[in-house]
């Protein structure tokens, strides 16, 4: 299993104040609050945090695909090991992240072991539309797929179960992939990983 979660980070400094009034208190826990106000760039680490959260809870609906839908981010813990890795908690699970910051956007991904094998692509969007992001992403991953595998890509499909969680369909079977769309401002991408079948 696997999530992710991008940042615009242009995008989230035009449409988001994270200085206003009561917005660290109904995000973050106090453990994070602190981290952001200790550190120097307390904006990037605003949107870390932010897209470790949304990466765990994409990860915990695929992981748990008849779960009530409900995010509520203070309920998430999150804190920095070292570096791009740290560490999610959600529920009973603790996850893994790695965070690749770009000076333009924060890209975090969520994983149970630290040796996952995943591939993650992240592009820019050419068209703000939703529509057009969600369509041009499920492109992108059915053409690397295609190419990757060697498949027809004709026959490949990209379809969400009832938590929205996306499934990859080859010929109407379902392949052993888990994967995890996201999209903000221009920025895209996707994450894949191979998942081990236990016969």
């Amino acid at each position: 299993m696997i999530g992710n979660d991008i940042v615009d980070l242009q995008e989230a400094a035009s449409t988001s104040n994270w200085q206003r009034r009561g917005f660290l208190e109904k995000v973050f826990t106090p453990n994070e609050q602190s981290m952001i106000l200790a550190t120097t760039n307390p904006f990037q680490m605003v949107w870390r945090l932010w897209s470790m959260k949304e990466s765990g809870y994409k990860f915990y609906l695929q992981k748990n695909p008849n779960a009530m839908r409900g995010f509520y981010p203070a309920k998430i813990n999150t804190q920095i090991i070292c570096g791009e890795i740290g560490q999610v908690s959600i529920h009973d699970m603790e996850l893994k992240t790695k965070t690749i910051c770009h000076p333009n956007y924060l890209f975090s991904t969520a994983f149970e072991e630290s040796n996952i094998s995943t591939k993650t692509n992240i592009f820019y969007l050419p068209q703000r539309a939703f529509q057009f992001q969600s369509n041009f992403i499920r492109e992108k991953l059915i053409n690397y797929l295609a190419e990757k595998d060697r498949l027809d890509k004709v026959h490949l499909k990209v379809k969400k179960n009832k938590n929205t969680a996306p499934l990859i369909y080859y010929k109407s079977s379902l392949l052993p992939f888990s994967c995890s769309l996201t999209h903000h401002g221009n920025y895209g991408g996707f994450s894949i990983s191979k998942l081990n079948i236990k016969n």
